[in-house]
């Protein structure tokens, strides 16, 4: 928003409040919205005055964190002279842990401190990659 008046879209809302939300737990609101993780209290901000600056610095808040284990197991064996196997399995994000993408910073949307999708949350290759849900792989190659 403009609310300082000098052009550069760039303001920033001024915190009154705790924005830390004790219930970052998965809510439902309804079919049509779908979950999300409420991750600050959009009550904890306010726009300031006309013409003024907020005194609120940057990254005052933190988003959720990221962290994935993968892992592989390859088993090369020889079948002939010249002739390889190899298998493979493939597992990611051992430990099925949720990463939520950054929540929603702009005050005006009623998706404000909301986080509404994980980070990997990618139309080319659902269920494959950074945050998605775990996942596992087998494959076999034959090398010659």
């Amino acid at each position: 928003a403009n609310n300082s008046g000098v052009g550069e879209l760039q303001d920033r809302v001024t915190k009154v409040g705790n924005p830390n939300t004790s219930n970052r737990a998965l809510s439902r609101t309804s079919a049509s919205s779908g979950a999300y993780v409420q991750w600050f209290a959009p009550a904890a901000y306010a726009v300031p005055a006309a013409g003024t600056f907020s005194p609120t610095p940057r990254n005052s808040v933190y988003g959720p964190g990221f962290a994935t284990v993968d892992a592989s197991v390859i088993k090369n064996t020889t079948l002939h002279e010249n002739v390889k196997l190899q298998l493979r399995m493939e597992m990611f994000n051992i430990f099925n842990r949720l990463n939520l993408a950054p929540p929603s910073g702009s005050f005006t949307s009623a998706n404000f401190g909301r986080s509404t999708t994980t980070v990997g949350d990618n139309a080319g290759a659902p269920g494959l990659g950074s945050g998605e849900p775990y996942n596992m792989q087998f494959a076999a190659k034959i090398i010659f």
